[in-house]
Order: structure tokens, then sequence, then C-alpha cells
């Protein structure tokens, strides 16, 4: 019973690491300046803890400043920043 837990529980933190070595790879980071100008929608949800959703319907109303290109959004990312409140 416990080595089934431990298993689990090292499963668990093997698949973070992988995670977070994923997004390594990806380019993504939590620094403003890494960012890339243009933010498509999924990282713009991840970095503002908002759905995917939330944020077309931000692009959409107008809320967040917005570019449309071909059937996805892309946000500025000083207009990401500074709705976040973490102007560069």
């Amino acid at each position: 019973m416990n080595e089934t837990k431990e298993t689990q529980v090292t499963e668990k933190k093997n698949a973070r690491t992988k995670h977070g070595k994923y997004r390594k790879e990806q380019g993504i980071s939590t620094l403003p300046e890494s960012l890339p100008l243009l933010i498509d929608v999924a990282t713009t949800a991840r970095l503002g803890g908002w759905s995917q959703p939330f944020v077309r319907t931000l692009c959409r109303s107008g809320e967040l400043p917005a570019v449309h290109v071909g059937n996805t959004w892309r946000v500025r990312r000083d207009d990401l920043l500074e709705q976040l409140g973490l102007s560069m």
C-alpha cells in the first residue's frame, strides 16, 4: 500500500517536471521581456489566469486590444502587461 502511494507521488512529480521542460522548450517564461510581441490566446489565458474563451471575449469586445489573424486572436505583449498592471 505504501509503495503504491510513493509510486503515485513520484509519477505526479515527474509529470510536473516534464511539463516544465516542455514550457521551457516552447520559450514560455514569466519574464515580460522574454515574451513574444504578439501572444496567442492560450498563453494570454495562462499568464492572466483566465480561461481561453474569456480571453476571446475580451478580444472581441475590445476590452483587451488584440488583432484577429486568420481565425485566431493575438494580443500585443505591452497591452497584456498593462492589463495585468505589469507595464515594462
